[in-house]
């Protein structure tokens, strides 16, 4: 995904400028509804990885805010943002799939009382999930707060 919007950002905007302008304003607006949307979606969820996923479809959609914004400030936050929340996303994923190999599953009902289990997995989660919401002091706060 990422690849996709920096391809997007180095080739398909140089090559086609006025082409990026005049469809900036529609973007603009579908990707804030795309943000909401998906933002409410992913409050509902019961999943941890089906969270996780629609949590990246929202990151997704705010880089490509940044990028469609087409000023200096925003596009150079975007491109911070694809970096900082590929390494937040990989460790949250990462995290997802050991805790289903410990305990079988990814219910949020059945995931209680795992701080005491894995302290050390329970610790590098909550790190992931402050910097996946943009936590002042780590790189996606840099990048949410330029665009």
């Amino acid at each position: 995904k990422k690849f996709g919007l920096y391809g997007l950002l180095r080739l398909a905007i140089p090559l086609l400028p006025a082409g990026a302008h005049h469809w900036a304003n529609l973007l603009v607006v579908l990707l804030l509804g795309n943000i909401i949307y998906v933002g409410l979606v992913t409050i509902a969820q019961k999943r941890l990885d089906w969270m996780l996923g629609y949590s990246s479809v929202m990151h997704m959609g705010y880089i490509f805010l940044g990028i469609a914004s087409a000023t200096i400030l925003s596009t150079t936050g975007a491109v911070i943002l694809m970096f900082a929340h590929g390494l937040s996303i990989a460790l949250l994923f990462g995290l997802a799939g050991e805790l289903r190999k410990r305990t079988g599953t990814l219910v949020f009902e059945e995931l209680g009382g795992l701080g005491k289990v894995m302290p050390f997995a329970s610790l590098a989660f909550g790190f992931g999930v402050f910097a996946a919401i943009g936590l002042p002091g780590l790189a996606n706060f840099a990048g949410e707060i330029m665009i």
